[in-house]
Parts: structure tokens; C-alpha cells; sequence
């Protein structure tokens, strides 16, 4: 996860704990829900938030270093289409690791 920049990791996070603190056995997160948290986390975090698409392009980034595959999802009538991710490897080590990272940075992730 070296060389990604702080936003990259920022949203890789948002996306990575959602499964881990789900109630609900999740196989795949998707990106509406994912945004929400990142949009959350960067507001805790006093970080820049960045926009919607910018979310997207950082975490088809991340599917091309192999941390998440992606795909395509009708949610119903009206709901429109919509990116799920999966996580390649276990999510939970993940976001530890981005949270140790994370934490390094002048961020307190004691909030989080």
C-alpha cells in the first residue's frame, strides 16, 4: 500500500470497514455506501474531501494494484447501476494496516 497518496488510502479505508463492522456478512460493498463512509471519515478527519468521481477513480486504482475486484450492479428500478467491491484478500487486514498508516499522519484516528 506503499506509494499510494493519502486520499487513495483514505477511501481504500472507508470501503475496507464496512464489511469489517457489518452486522451483516457482506461479500461486496457497494460504492454509494462506501462514499458515504469516506465522505464521513474525511469530515472526522478533517481531511479534504474529494468528489464522488474522484472516489471512484482512487478505488479503480486500488483494483489495479489487486487490493478489490469491482463490478456492476442493477439495484432495482429507478435505483440506477451501481459499483460493488470485493475485497481480494481478508478486509480486515486492510484497514488495520491503512489505519496503522493512517495514523501516522497528522489525523487522530483515535475517532475513528
Amino acid at each position: 500500500m506503499q506509494g499510494l497518496s493519502t486520499q487513495k488510502k483514505l477511501s481504500l479505508y472507508a470501503t475496507a470497514i464496512i464489511p469489517v463492522h457489518s452486522k451483516r456478512n457482506l461479500n461486496a460493498v457497494p460504492s454509494t455506501v462506501a462514499y458515504r463512509v469516506y465522505q464521513y471519515l474525511s469530515d472526522l478527519l478533517d481531511a479534504d474531501e474529494k468528489s464522488r468521481d474522484s472516489y471512484l477513480r482512487y478505488m479503480s486504482e486500488a483494483e489495479t494494484y489487486n487490493f478489490v475486484t469491482s463490478e456492476k450492479r442493477k439495484r432495482g428500478y429507478g435505483s440506477g447501476v451501481h459499483k460493488e467491491y470485493t475485497f481480494v484478500g481478508d478486509p480486515e487486514v486492510v484497514a488495520e494496516t491503512l489505519q496503522a498508516d493512517i495514523g501516522s499522519k497528522k489525523w487522530n484516528t483515535t475517532r475513528i
